[in-house]
């Protein structure tokens, strides 16, 4: 189509964690757009949180997702990230967002 090889930022990609879960958002004829599930938003929002931005993001992830816990969002992102590679302000915010009783 005579489109430059760069014409679509993917630059994104690169903070997607490894097992990640996919979904279509629309599929064309000639192009599939695809996005991470909310599992995956939801732990790549908390692992990289920019706390004030993000926390209505996290809390509206998690309701939709049925967690209502700081242990159950914190199981959701040490699903797709190693605890030795967050940041302790993670579970700090995680905490402090979160009611922890089940």
């Amino acid at each position: 189509m005579g489109l430059d090889p760069d014409w679509l930022n993917d630059a994104g990609k690169a903070f997607v964690p490894a097992g990640a879960g996919y979904e279509t958002w629309q599929a064309l004829s000639h192009l599939t757009v695809s996005t991470v599930d909310a599992r995956t938003l939801l732990a790549m929002k908390c692992a990289a949180p920019r706390t004030a931005e993000d926390a209505a993001d996290i809390r509206f992830l998690a309701g939709a997702l049925g967690l209502r816990s700081a242990e159950a969002v914190l199981g959701v992102v040490l699903t797709y990230f190693p605890p030795d590679q967050l940041p302790v302000r993670v579970r700090l915010l995680v905490e402090e967002m979160f009611d922890d009783r089940s």
